[in-house]
């Protein structure tokens, strides 16, 4: 059987959550399918040579399209940036060519009126809240009321596409409040496979304490992240910081603070470092993430909301609410254990069957 997968993110172990998130579905769609097609956008030179490798070694079949989806004033449509003709126009003729048609993110529903065959849309993240906090953060009044009318063009496209009963969903991130009750036809998706990979490692002293965030910083909420980020570097100099990912802004940064811009991947600094720090409040991308850490045995903080997205983390992170109860976690340190790995193989377990579940829900009908 043949599958077309749409997404407009390059399935890698870079900084972004999005590509972790491909790679995976990928591996879950080789399961069942022993044909795959990607069609995709890239940014440059390096992403083509990448994808090209990709495709040898995985043997699929990758159509890539430059294209930049960045927000901006030059992308001033926050989901329509993601439209392309070229991929309204293979779908119209050629989509009878596959048994079934795998939407890789939300903005790709662009092209679901397009589409005559079983799909499915993998959402990722839902954007009107992004959006609103979005808003609450700018300043400048022309530019706030833009974002509002982006907002309200998204919260109608998110709303229209979450109600859909004939639309096989699949849900990474937090369901907002509003949505709950409402969407339906849908999975919920832990989007990481944990390998029996684990070495445990004994931190022996404060000393020795490197704290790791990764990410894409053309994402707000990263950009947010790396201001608390700076905040408690100065408060805690004794303590080592490491930012890597893409587009980090240049700015002055204190001397503990270490930038790792634009890296190949993420996987050594995982295994360099030994505490993964998350200050993000919302979002799907950062999961994966906070997995990955676990798979590498690090110790990890996050916000408490991360428990709300997956709590069946519970006793095996670091969680905190506010700043004051953040710093009373560095403040003690020198008294944090790694987690057993019989805890991670129950995690391990737990992740396994989650797996199993997504694949089922591919296959069955609606």
């Amino acid at each position: 059987m043949k599958v077309l997968v749409l997404s407009p993110f390059i399935p890698r172990e870079n900084t972004g959550g999005s590509g972790l998130k491909l790679l995976f579905t990928l591996s879950c769609l080789k399961i069942l399918y022993s044909n795959i097609t990607l069609i995709t956008y890239y940014t440059d030179k390096k992403d083509l040579f990448y994808l090209k490798q990709f495709s040898v070694k995985n043997k699929i079949v990758i159509k890539a399209q430059k294209k930049d989806t960045r927000f901006s004033l030059n992308n001033i449509h926050y989901i329509n940036r993601f439209f392309s003709k070229k991929i309204k126009r293979f779908l119209c003729d050629n989509q009878n060519n596959y048994d079934f048609i795998y939407i890789d993110s939300m903005f790709f529903s662009l092209f679901k009126k397009y589409i005559k065959k079983p799909f499915i849309v993998d959402f990722h993240n839902f954007h009107t809240d992004l959006l609103f906090n979005h808003i609450k953060n700018t300043i400048n009044p022309l530019k706030k009321a833009f974002i509002y009318y982006q907002y309200l063009i998204t919260k109608n496209f998110e709303k229209n596409l979450i109600g859909d009963c004939n639309v096989k969903k699949v849900i990474t991130g937090e369901i907002p409040l509003k949505y709950q009750g409402f969407i339906k036809n849908y999975f919920k998706l832990i989007p990481f496979s944990i390998v029996n990979d684990f070495k445990i490692r004994n931190l022996q002293k404060e000393s020795n304490f490197n704290l790791l965030f990764t990410g894409n910083f053309n994402w707000l909420p990263n950009i947010q992240a790396l201001k608390i980020i700076k905040e408690m570097a100065f408060l805690n100099l004794n303590l080592k910081f490491n930012i890597v990912g893409k587009n980090i802004p240049e700015d002055l940064y204190p001397d503990n603070i270490f930038i790792w811009n634009n890296p190949s991947n993420t996987e050594v600094f995982f295994k360099k470092f030994n505490v993964f720090f998350s200050p993000i409040e919302n979002g799907s991308g950062i999961n994966i993430k906070i997995l990955q850490a676990l798979k590498h045995n690090n110790i990890v903080i996050a916000h408490k909301n991360t428990l709300i997205r997956m709590p069946f983390l519970e006793g095996y992170i670091l969680t905190y609410s506010n700043n004051v109860e953040l710093q009373e976690i560095f403040d003690n340190f020198d008294n944090i254990e790694n987690t057993s790995f019989k805890k991670l193989q129950t995690l391990i377990n737990y992740m396994e069957d989650n797996k199993n579940q997504y694949i089922e829900f591919i296959v069955k009908k609606n």
